[in-house]
């Protein structure tokens, strides 16, 4: 799945492949995936290396981006603020992966990533090193063509995986998520729902099916910067009396920007 965005009349390509959530009353399906993610090694904003592993027995959400992104990533670090209110922080870790290794030092994480609320891992690395991660957990960048004054914005992934105390990915949050949804999948996951048998990937429908669409998305003219609103390209919605597909609107996230230092 594709998703296209135009944000501050830049045209942006990202993928998608997340799961919508499941029907209320209906339990998500959470087995560990076998063909999913892995264990890593990046450089933090510390300058420090970081393994995965060394986040063994708490769960954690991993999602790619970097710090140039005009809306995306703000407004998902915002969101995942108000998860970690629902669940706890202290049991849940927040992992950023910078796909921007010419631009995304590790101070430069440090900086970006202290204007928000919660504590968040940011990683950063070679570019070998992160399309080693990209690769492991099937997600997607691209970098844009620079324009007169060097600038470049970067199509990417915007799923977020839920990692359980093991390192395993049990689930993709997708655009439609807000945080309330999160929090119940999160604790679904930590009262032992998923059991241990394994998925694949290339084997779920509901992946499968998406990855046969290309969705849109778009900034509303009239709202704030982080307001989106979807749709579906390759598999339109049904017409509204005005005669056009109908959208989905991404909710709006304060971005909290209230740092965390004295």
């Amino acid at each position: 799945m594709r998703i296209v965005c135009w944000i501050a009349g830049w045209l942006v390509l990202a993928a998608c492949g997340g799961e919508s959530p499941p029907e209320k009353g209906s339990p998500p399906d959470l087995r560990p995936y076998a063909d999913l993610g892995g264990d890593f090694v990046l450089v933090d904003q510390q300058g420090k290396a970081f393994a995965l592993e060394g986040l063994r027995g708490r769960a954690a959400l991993l999602f790619f981006g970097y710090t140039y992104c005009p809306d995306f990533c703000p407004s998902t670090l915002s969101r995942l603020g108000r998860v970690h209110e629902l669940v706890g922080a202290d049991s849940l870790a927040t992992i950023f992966v910078s796909v921007d290794t010419e631009r995304d030092t590790p101070e430069v994480l440090w900086q970006y990533l202290d204007y928000f609320p919660i504590e968040t891992i940011g990683l950063t690395g070679s570019r070998e090193a992160v399309d080693g991660v990209v690769e492991l957990y099937g997600a997607e960048y691209a970098i844009e063509e620079q324009d007169q004054e060097g600038r470049y914005l970067i199509n990417h992934s915007t799923d977020i995986y839920l990692l359980d105390a093991e390192g395993r990915v049990r689930f993709l949050f997708d655009y439609d998520y807000g945080p309330e949804d999160m929090a119940e999948i999160i604790v679904a996951l930590r009262q032992g729902q998923g059991g241990e048998e394994l998925r694949r990937g290339a084997d779920d429908a509901l992946l499968v099916a998406r990855d046969l669409g290309s969705y849109g998305c778009g900034t509303w003219r009239q709202g704030q910067p982080h307001d989106y609103n979807f749709w579906n390209v390759g598999n339109p919605r049904p017409a509204t009396q005005a005669g056009e597909a109908k959208k989905a609107q991404q909710p709006d996230y304060e971005y909290g920007l209230k740092g965390r230092k004295p």
